[in-house]
């Protein structure tokens, strides 16, 4: 784990996400995929979600214009 971010609003989500990729993270763990709402396309452009509500993972588009669907559950490798 690199860091911790507790945010009251998204005002700084821009920052951190394009500090993805030059920081070499490639997962972003979140309470809820609620925590997400209109950023999720956005970041899975840069990382894996992991979402603890549900419980899963919502991989990175790693080819552009193919979308990856949620993936449940703890496992599903890439």
């Amino acid at each position: 784990m690199r860091g911790v971010l507790a945010a009251e609003s998204d005002g700084n989500f821009a920052s951190l996400f394009a500090s993805f990729e030059l920081s070499g993270i490639t997962a972003l763990l979140v309470p809820s995929a609620l925590h997400m709402t209109g950023w999720m396309n956005v970041v899975r452009h840069h990382v894996d979600v992991w979402t603890l509500d549900p419980l899963g993972r919502w991989p990175r588009h790693c080819t552009p214009g193919r979308m990856i669907p949620f993936r449940p559950g703890l496992g599903g490798s890439r």
